[in-house]
């Protein structure tokens, strides 16, 4: 059951004053309806900006151009709104099931929805049927794979279910459904997805070990860029303190910051030393050789690394490696994982 009394059909959303069709609008459109609603200066910079906040939702850009500030029948300025919260509590969440509503608010720590994740993740059989259903009935719900059967929120009606989420679960709650999430994910193989629920909660003690374990199979995978997000999300004393942290941050910089990600590799190989962890010193070798070649006009900047390596080789510590691989290492055109 998706509504109950009289909200209307499933396709008609009510809004003060009238009844708008849940439909996906484009940015054309979205300057069209400003115009409509005596606001000249929608060009398509801010139309552009109104389909992204509202991905085209045709009440949701209704509801926003209500309170948008207007002088002189120009745009003053454009936010975010209570009123569209409002709207999805009184028109939709408050007519749904206590059992539906406790699905959507848990559902809501997920960015993707597969139907077999979130059957587990939120202990009910029925979600899956309940999810296609909202799909089938565009509302609010969208079928992102045609393979595994997964659906996405419309991010607005994400963003509200998450802050009822948060008033309605107690923060351990909370913090042990999104560990819960995390798990699940992880055991169907969608490893950054996992790392991004963690994330997006700020659970550092169960996000930062994952991340530290994974980061090398997503570099192979060239999300270079994600590993960087999340390790600037990070509070910086965490990563500051961690060698194996600003060593996956500055292999994650090397495609973007160049002199960041030399920093980041310089500041990790003094703490492997510190910590006598010369497995992963040898780590940042080649990665940092590769760096410093590239970007650098100091070659003797070099010098303390390919030292290491030597001694490490003198040691043993190297392994059996023929001169071709002890040469790769040299150069950085090979590359360990952590």
């Amino acid at each position: 059951m998706l509504l109950k009394g009289n909200a209307g059909h499933h396709s008609r959303l009510r809004v003060p004053g009238q009844i708008i069709s849940c439909i996906l609008l484009k940015g054309n459109d979205c300057c069209s309806a400003g115009r409509l609603h005596g606001i000249d200066d929608v060009g398509a910079g801010l139309g552009d900006y109104l389909h992204k906040v509202t991905h085209g939702w045709a009440a949701g850009l209704t509801l926003m151009l209500e309170e948008l500030d207007t002088q002189d029948g120009r745009a003053d300025g454009l936010h975010h709104s209570e009123v569209v919260f409002d709207y999805f509590a009184d028109v939709v969440f408050q007519r749904m099931e206590k059992e539906e509503q406790d699905m959507l608010l848990k559902a809501s720590l997920l960015r993707e929805l597969n139907v077999e994740v979130v059957e587990s993740f939120c202990e009910w059989s029925g979600a899956g049927r309940y999810l296609r259903e909202l799909s089938d009935r565009n509302y609010f719900t969208y079928r992102v794979s045609k393979g595994r059967e997964t659906y996405q929120f419309h991010p607005l009606f994400r963003e509200f279910l998450a802050k009822s989420a948060e008033e309605r679960f107690p923060e351990p709650t909370l913090l042990a459904l999104g560990r819960r999430g995390a798990e699940l994910l992880r055991e169907s193989g969608q490893i950054i997805e996992s790392i991004e629920l963690l994330f997006e909660a700020g659970d550092w003690a169960a996000c930062v070990p994952l991340i530290k374990q994974n980061a090398g199979l997503i570099f192979h995978q060239a999300h270079f860029g994600t590993v960087l997000r999340w390790l600037n999300g990070i509070p910086a004393e965490m990563v500051e303190s961690d060698p194996w942290l600003l060593y996956h941050k500055g292999v994650a910089a090397m495609p973007f910051f160049p002199q960041v990600s030399i920093e980041c590799l310089q500041k990790s190989f003094r703490g492997f030393l510190d910590n006598r962890d010369f497995a992963g010193a040898l780590s940042c070798c080649p990665f940092l050789i590769r760096a410093i070649l590239s970007f650098m006009t100091d070659m003797s900047a070099m010098d303390p690394l390919i030292d290491f390596v030597e001694e490490r080789a003198d040691v043993g510590e190297l392994g059996r490696l023929d001169d071709q691989q002890n040469d790769q290492l040299i150069l950085g055109t090979c590359l360990p994982q952590a």
